[in-house]
């Protein structure tokens, strides 16, 4: 009777060792889909973003333009603008700079999930 606890014992110490040794369960099909329609919109999203951008850009380099306008008014209007759209740019930068980081992120978790995938 002891020899088979003791053989139980064993039997169980054994199991809850190799579930520990087990590597990472693998991606499903459907959560490795997921995963990509997450980064093909994260792709869309920044080059929208990076589009807009350059036009915010765009439109700011006109208002710097010489307009030859002597107008006090317009002056300190043109003046208004182009701090509003240099914060606008600033913003996108920013944004920009975050969405590109978690797109490399979610590309390096795709890479490192497909070696964990069996061939």
């Amino acid at each position: 009777m002891k020899s088979i606890l003791i053989l139980f014992g064993s039997l169980a110490l054994f199991a809850a060792q190799s579930q520990a040794a087990d590597p990472a369960p693998q991606l499903t099909n459907v959560e490795q889909r997921l995963h990509d329609i997450d980064l093909n919109i994260a792709l869309n999203q920044y080059e929208k973003l990076r589009a807009q951008l350059a036009d915010l850009r765009f439109q700011l380099d006109l208002l710097g333009m010489d307009t030859g306008q002597k107008n006090e008014h317009e002056t300190v209007v043109r003046s208004a603008q182009q701090e509003a759209l240099a914060r606008k740019v600033e913003f996108f930068e920013g944004y920009t700079l975050r969405l590109r980081e978690r797109i490399r992120q979610m590309g390096s978790e795709a890479q490192s999930d497909q070696k964990k995938q069996p061939k």
